[in-house]
C-alpha cells in the first residue's frame, strides 16, 4: 500500500490536478500531498531495516523496472533523498539490489547527480554508485566518462563523507587503463591533490592513498610517471598531514629506476622536496623519506642531485 501510494502520488500531474494553481486551498493541498509522499517514502526506507520486508519486496516483485522509474522521476528533492536511502537499504539483499543493476537505472542516478546540490542526495547516490562499482562492474555506464564524471561531480559538491565514498569508488574503477586516462585527462588527479592538501582532515589521507594507488596498481601506470602527475605527487611532500606525506613518499619509492623518469622527478623539484621530509618532526615521515631515498639512490641521476 505504501509503494502504491507513493507511486501514484509521486508525479507532478497528481500534484497539480486540482484546478486553479493560484488558490490557497490548492496550494495547501499540494503541500499536504508532498508532505505525505515524503513521509511515505521515509517509512519505506525505515521498514527496510528488517530482512522480512526485503524478502517481501523480492517475492512480490514490488520494485520492478517501471516502478523504479516512477520513483526516480519524482520531482521533489526531499522525497528523492528518502528514496535513495530506501535503495541503499534494499542493497542489503543481493537479489533485490540486482534489480537496480542496469545501465538505464544508473544513468538516471547520474542525471540526479548533475541536477541536485543536496548533500543527502549526493551522499546516498555516492553510496549506490560505490556498490554498483564493487558488485556490478559489468555495467557499461560505469566504464565510461559518464560514470567517472558523476563520481567526480559528487566529490566536488558533496560532503566530506560523500568524498570518502567517491574516493573508494574511484579506487576500484582506476585499475582499468581507460578509467585511469580519464582521471588524468579530466583533472580528477589534480582535484585529488587539492583534497589531500586542503580538504577536510578526514578526507586528506584517503585522497593521498588513492593518488598513491594510481601509481602502484592497475594498468597504464606509466601515465603517473609523466611530468604533470609527478608534479602533483611531490607537492604532497609539503603538506601538513604526516599521513599524506608518508603515502606520497611511499608512492615515489615505487617509481622505476629509469634515468628518464628520474630526470622528470628532478625537473619538478621532487628530489629537493623529498629530502626535506627528513627534517619533519614526525618520526614516521622521516623513516619513510629515508626508505624512499635509499630505494631511489640506485639511480645515478637521483644520486647526483
Amino acid at each position: 500500500a505504501l509503494i502504491s501510494y507513493a507511486a501514484s502520488h509521486g508525479g507532478g500531474a497528481n500534484m497539480h490536478a486540482t484546478g486553479n494553481l493560484n488558490s490557497s486551498s490548492n496550494s495547501r493541498r499540494r503541500n499536504d500531498l508532498r508532505l505525505i509522499l515524503h513521509l511515505t517514502v521515509k517509512n519505506l526506507a525505515s521498514l527496510c531495516f528488517h530482512q522480512e520486508v526485503l524478502q517481501i519486496l523480492v517475492a512480490k516483485k514490488y520494485l520492478d523496472r517501471p516502478m523504479l522509474e516512477v520513483f526516480l522521476h519524482i520531482p521533489h528533492q526531499e522525497v528523492l533523498a528518502e528514496f535513495f536511502t530506501f535503495m541503499n537499504q534494499c542493497s542489503a539483499n543481493q537479489e533485490l539490489f540486482a534489480q537496480f543493476a542496469s545501465d538505464e537505472i544508473v544513468s538516471m542516478l547520474i542525471k540526479h547527480v548533475h541536477t541536485s546540490d543536496r548533500a543527502d542526495i549526493l551522499l546516498q547516490i555516492a553510496r549506490l554508485l560505490f556498490q554498483f562499482v564493487v558488485v556490478h562492474r559489468s555495467l557499461q555506464v560505469l566504464k565510461g566518462e559518464d560514470g567517472v564524471e558523476a563520481v567526480f561531480a559528487i566529490a566536488k559538491k558533496g560532503s566530506p563523507v560523500a568524498q570518502e565514498v567517491c574516493i573508494q569508488a574511484i579506487y576500484h574503477l582506476a585499475d582499468d587503463e581507460v578509467i585511469k586516462r580519464i582521471i588524468i585527462r579530466k583533472g580528477i588527479l589534480e582535484f585529488l591533490c587539492r583534497l589531500a592538501q586542503t580538504g577536510a582532515a578526514s578526507v586528506q589521507p584517503h585522497a593521498s592513498w588513492l593518488i598513491a594507488s594510481l601509481l602502484v596498481r592497475g594498468g597504464a601506470r606509466d601515465l603517473m610517471f609523466q611530468r604533470g602527475p609527478l608534479s602533483f605527487l611531490v607537492e604532497l611532500f609539503e603538506t601538513d598531514s604526516p599521513k599524506v606525506v608518508v603515502q606520497a613518499a611511499w608512492a615515489v619509492s615505487h617509481l622505476p629506476i629509469d634515468s628518464e623518469i628520474m630526470e622528470r622527478l628532478v625537473a619538478v623539484n621532487g628530489v629537493r622536496r623529498l629530502c626535506s621530509v627528513l627534517c619533519s618532526e614526525h618520526a614516521e615521515v622521516q623513516a619513510q623519506g629515508a626508505r624512499t631515498i635509499a630505494k631511489l639512490s640506485s639511480s645515478e641521476v637521483f644520486r647526483e642531485q
